[in-house]
């Protein structure tokens, strides 16, 4: 593909006044806009651009309660659960001692009959 040398850029030697006046008119752009900035007073902060930890929390008493009344649900439910799990125990504990009890008395028939026998 042919290129025209006389187009600015394409000699090498040609000098690199224009991009070093566009890069100097950025440089002022781009300062302004930082001094612009920084002298502009700060957003107000509202809880739409907070992160939670921000958010200043005001604890109502009708906030407090609702509170209460999951903290005491949570304990009722943990109590509940336990209460269960003390159940379930107790009626696997009696079915151990139930068959210990069965095992034992089959042991003894046994012993019975081996002892009928001998005699």
């Amino acid at each position: 593909m042919e290129t025209n040398s006389t187009q600015p850029g394409n000699m090498p030697s040609e000098p690199s006044l224009n991009n070093d006046q566009n890069e100097t008119q950025i440089d002022q752009i781009v300062y302004a806009r930082i001094v612009n900035l920084s002298q502009s007073s700060i957003l107000p902060m509202n809880t739409g651009n907070m992160i939670p930890s921000q958010i200043q929390t005001n604890i109502t008493d009708q906030q407090d309660e609702i509170l209460r009344r999951r903290r005491e649900g949570r304990r009722r439910r943990r109590q509940r659960r336990a209460q269960r799990r003390r159940e379930q125990r107790a009626i696997e504990q009696a079915q151990r001692q139930r068959r210990h009890q069965q095992e034992t008395q089959r042991e003894q028939r046994r012993q019975q009959q081996r002892d009928q026998l001998r005699e």
